[in-house]
């Protein structure tokens, strides 16, 4: 993604101060109001054929934050990421209660290897809004690639608990638990969230992924014997 210079420090030091600036804002405002679907236009100010020209701060009217979110993924879509950056970090500094710039600024971190990045922006966003489920389950997933497990399984708790709820925060949690060898609690989150015989299935993937093969035979096992089972009365 280039030098670091480029990518991260200055641009997240001023995604910080954004968010904590963001916390004595109008508390009447809402988080994430502005987010996709609005009535943002794709062109910016000017109707501009280049969107990071519309960037131009001699523009009369500033960028809604639908057109500068617009402009993002149509950067994103062309493989510029460097300018994509740029706009979302324009985005969360002009308008910090944009939830959406937070999660795919993280995104963009993340596909390019730097997870620590990708996590501060999150943190950023979560002091915008501490019980977004997006943004937690993002900080989870972002530890599971690091492979800290006990911080994943803090992120997407904190995912389950929040809002909007999103069966797929639980279903993240019951891989951190695999993978931290919690197995029982791990089976009994799958079981929240898919059938006994997926629940048992999906263990034994995680207890391969660390090398217990004795246990991942058992747990494959226990989820055929379900299926079948669930055939057969299903087929009388």
């Amino acid at each position: 993604m280039g030098a670091p210079g480029r990518f991260g420090q200055g641009i997240l030091a001023a995604l910080v101060g954004a968010a904590l600036l963001s916390c004595t804002a109008d508390p009447s405002r809402k988080p994430g109001s502005g987010g996709p679907g609005g009535s943002g236009g794709h062109g910016g100010p000017g109707g501009s054929g280049d969107p990071v020209g519309a960037l131009d701060a001699s523009a009369p009217r500033p960028p809604k934050a639908n057109t500068l979110y617009s402009m993002a993924r149509i950067m994103v879509s062309r493989s510029r990421d460097a300018d994509a950056e740029t706009i979302l970090a324009k985005l969360i500094a002009e308008h910090p209660d944009f939830l959406p710039a937070y999660a795919d600024l993280a995104e963009l971190y993340l596909r390019h290897d730097h997870p620590d990045s990708a996590v501060l922006v999150l943190e950023s966003g979560l002091q915008v809004a501490p019980k977004d489920a997006v943004l937690w389950n993002d900080v989870g997933m972002c530890r599971l690639q690091q492979k800290r497990y006990e911080d994943a399984v803090d992120g997407f708790t904190k995912a389950a608990a929040g809002v909007p709820h999103d069966a797929r925060s639980r279903a993240n949690l019951a891989v951190a638990l695999g993978m931290l060898g919690r197995l029982e609690e791990s089976l009994a989150v799958y079981l929240q969230v898919v059938s006994p015989a997926e629940a048992h299935h999906n263990l034994g993937v995680l207890c391969q992924a660390r090398g217990d093969a004795a246990r991942a035979e058992q747990e494959y096992a226990a989820a055929e014997a379900l299926s079948a089972k669930s055939d057969g009365s299903s087929n009388p």
